[in-house]
This record gives C-alpha cells, structure tokens and sequence, in this order.
C-alpha cells in the first residue's frame, strides 16, 4: 500500500502539483511526501505555475480575512445597538420573558410539574432565572435530566448542565439513552444532549397557565 501511494505522489510531483496538493489527494503527510519527492525537479514553467497558483491562495485569503472582518464589525455594531435598545432587564420583563418562554417551549401536558427542555444553554439560563428570581424556586426543589445519544458521554453532559443550571448533578433524574437515526451519524452538533429543568409543584403550575391565560386575554382585547 505505502509502495502505490509513493508512486501515486511521485507521479503526482512530475505532473507539477505542489506537496499540499499531493497531500489532499494521496493522503499522507506532508513530511512523507517530501522525502519521496525531493529529488524530483519541476520544470521553470511548472514552477511557474505553483507560484502563481500559491499567489492566488494568499490572494483569496486575504480576501477571506477581509470580508470575515468585515461581517465581525457589523456584528458588533448590531449588537451594540442592540444592547442599547434592551438595556437592563426588570422584573416585569423577565416575568414576561419567562412565561412567553414556558408557554412556547415548556412541558403543558403534566399538570403537577413545570418542565422544559433543550438543547441550548441560554434559554435553560433564562428558565432557571424565571424559576428562581420570579417563582422564588428554592434550589431543593430543582431536579433535572439529561436525554442523550448513546455514543456520547453521559458525564460530562450532566457535569455541563450542571453548570449552566446551577442545578447540583445529585438533583439529576437518571439520564435518559436516546437511540435514533441521529445518534448513528457521529457529527455531534449536539454533544451535551437535551436538559431538561423541572420543578414539581402544582401551585406554582397554576399560577404560571394563569399568568398565560392573562396574557392571552389582554391580548385579545389589545387587537
């Protein structure tokens, strides 16, 4: 096999590519491919060629680093001006975010417990204030639990919603092994799972669909 793959590069070399490009085709390290070839001398126009091609490189490049700074700053400027126009968050506003938050995302179906799930740290932030600075949640009754792919590390997804919660890992329900056609392609776009935030009490259940049902009717009598 390492016999096909020099001779593979060192036709490659003859042909006038450079030992990047020969690294990308055969797929061997570069520092092989230089030793296999170094005695191998590319005529003036294929020298030629590798330095234009290598100019063009640095050209696009460039060219990327410039449009990537470019979209950094607009960025910036945006979340600047949208740091502006938000300001500081008050009571009335998070009650506000977190039960628009809960009605769009929360569990409805059980009517003793509030549940919410997923897979992004700052809505599950965002609940956990609602739940703790609006509800008055102490930190004991607080329970959560991750739902993750077999091949990933149940551990350290526990020990990182730890973190974001602020909910100690001995709160955890036992985390939950989900097999699907997802979990079989190891592209890991999710690699802490989903976290579920829970919290049993029916009264305060209650009060939050109240809260929803307010606004719903204020609402309607707004149009």
């Amino acid at each position: 096999m390492k016999h096909l793959e020099k001779k593979k590069a060192r036709d490659l070399r003859k042909a006038g590519l450079s030992i990047k490009e020969i690294e990308r085709i055969v797929g061997v390290p570069r520092s092989s491919i230089s030793v296999w070839v170094r005695d191998i001398a590319l005529t003036q126009e294929q020298r030629n060629v590798l330095a234009a091609n290598s100019l063009k490189r640095d050209v696009m490049e460039r060219r990327r680093e410039t449009r990537m700074k470019k979209t950094a700053d607009k960025y910036a400027v945006v979340a600047s001006r949208a740091a502006a126009i938000i300001g500081g968050i008050s009571q009335r506003d998070l009650l506000m975010l977190g039960v628009a938050l809960y009605w769009g995302e929360g569990s409805k179906k059980k009517q003793g417990s509030l549940e919410l799930a997923n897979t992004d740290p700052r809505i599950i932030r965002l609940i956990m204030a609602f739940y703790r600075k609006i509800l008055g949640v102490p930190d004991e009754k607080f329970r959560g639990r991750v739902y993750i792919h077999p091949h990933l590390s149940v551990a350290k997804a526990e020990a990182y919603w730890a973190a974001v919660s602020g909910i100690p890992v001995s709160q955890f329900q036992r985390a939950a092994v989900v097999i699907s056609k997802s979990s079989k392609q190891k592209k890991d776009s999710q690699p802490h799972g989903t976290f579920t935030a829970s919290v049993y009490d029916t009264v305060l259940k209650k009060t939050v669909e109240a809260w929803m049902e307010t606004i719903a009717l204020e609402s309607a009598t707004n149009e």
